[in-house]
């Protein structure tokens, strides 16, 4: 009875979790909706009503840390973030709609917290609570940035992109920040966190986690940069004139997407700050 509740509540988590395979829904549900919806989506629901209450339930609960169901739930969840982490980067390349895009990207990074959940370890845990809260920062930066465009212009589609950064240059430049950051660069917030995932998982002796974790930096890298190259890099489409004139989004929309911007530089290069939080909640989890 134990087993079957733990296996229930495991499938009930990874669908509010978006873990491949049960991910669809997100990838359909974050083009629908506005982006602010999206920036809370993405950023804060996804992974409180999902994987924090997943960690809460195998830590707190079922004692996963103390060896029980050690048999089975390491291998397990180092199946599914290896599933998670590379599916949702591949969709994100071939992905053409911005916001969905985005919204596979969040899928993949879903993978990165349950890496350091599959450690059942502290140093794992910790790596995957400072994930939760960078990526809530980026991907709310992204998603923001994504409505600005959308709000001002009306283009979801990447190809249409071509050379915006010079029409909406806080905007993209924000944007740019956010993207960096997801691709793990450092000084950014993302880089710090995938860090501690990084070195948990070679303490534990898991080098396919860390081979799977590199290979999702480098294709997030790839659709990120894609957007970046064309928003700032591409050459003028023949025939179009090329409009010098600055067409930003209000000041009350540039606002949470400058701060957000901000949170992403200060939290990485002051990562001290929450991971003094995280150690913390790590040790409680743990005991």
């Amino acid at each position: 009875h134990v087993y079957t509740a733990l296996g229930l509540l495991i499938a009930g988590f990874s669908i509010k979790s978006a873990f491949f395979p049960v991910h669809a829904w997100l990838a359909d549900a974050h083009p629908a909706a506005p982006s602010p919806v999206s920036a809370l989506l993405s950023g804060i629901f996804v992974k409180i009503s999902g994987l924090f209450y997943l960690i809460r339930f195998l830590f707190t609960i079922f004692g996963a840390h103390k060896g029980y169901y050690g048999f089975f739930l390491p291998p397990f969840f180092v199946t599914v973030t290896v599933l998670t982490a590379i599916g949702g980067s591949i969709f994100a390349i071939a992905q053409t709609n911005l916001k969905r895009m985005l919204a596979f990207s969040t899928v993949s990074q879903m993978g990165y917290i349950l890496a350091g959940v599959a450690l059942m370890n502290k140093d794992g845990l910790t790596g995957s609570i400072l994930h939760i809260f960078n990526h809530a920062l980026m991907k709310g930066l992204l998603f923001l940035c994504a409505g600005s465009i959308i709000y001002k212009t009306g283009i979801r589609k990447i190809s249409d992109l071509r050379r915006i950064g010079y029409k909406m240059p806080i905007t993209m430049g924000c944007f740019t920040i956010g993207a960096l950051a997801m691709m793990g660069i450092p000084p950014l917030c993302g880089f710090m966190s995938k860090w501690y995932l990084l070195t948990a998982s070679a303490k534990a002796g898991y080098p396919i986690l860390i081979v799977v974790l590199l290979t999702c930096s480098l294709l997030a890298a790839i659709y990120y940069l894609r957007v970046v190259g064309l928003a700032f890099f591409s050459a003028p489409i023949p025939g179009e004139v090329d409009r010098p004139k600055i067409d930003e989004a209000p000041i009350s929309i540039l606002i949470p997407i400058i701060c957000l911007t901000v949170a992403v530089i200060f939290m990485g290069i002051s990562v001290q700050l929450p991971l003094k939080v995280v150690s913390r909640a790590a040790e409680v989890l743990f005991k």
